[in-house]
């Protein structure tokens, strides 16, 4: 399937959603830090990248950043705050999911995300 970087500052989600998407096929990596996540993408380039919005670097400046180094990844932004999924400061985001324990609204997310990324990248 897929590989996927998971961004977030908490652990116990990570885990949460690592074990979800691991379970659905996917090669998940994850890291707490930024710099760290900027680092193993740019090593070993994932097919999607999901940020958590609010960490000690917000996740808009994150996203921005790899517009700027990476504008080919997707990004999905994923935050219990459903009040951005509309933000412009989020411009350039593949997706949004509002954070939720059964992750049923990431997992489509992700699904259509990567479905389109294979669609475009399928020959005419």
């Amino acid at each position: 399937m897929a590989k996927i970087m998971v961004l977030d500052d908490e652990e116990q989600w990570i885990e949460l959603v690592r074990d979800k998407l691991s379970g659905l096929g996917h090669d998940v990596r994850t890291t707490t830090d930024c710099l760290d996540a900027l680092g193993k993408i740019k090593a070993d380039r994932p097919d999607l990248v999901i940020i958590d919005l609010r960490m000690p670097i917000n996740g808009a400046i994150m996203l921005q950043t790899l517009r700027e180094d990476c504008p080919d990844i997707p990004v999905v932004m994923h935050t219990v705050f459903s009040g951005y999924r509309h933000d412009s400061s989020l411009h350039g985001m593949a997706g949004f999911a509002v954070k939720n324990p059964d992750l049923t609204e990431l997992v489509s997310v992700v699904e259509c995300v990567l479905a389109k990324g294979r669609t475009e990248a399928s020959p005419v």
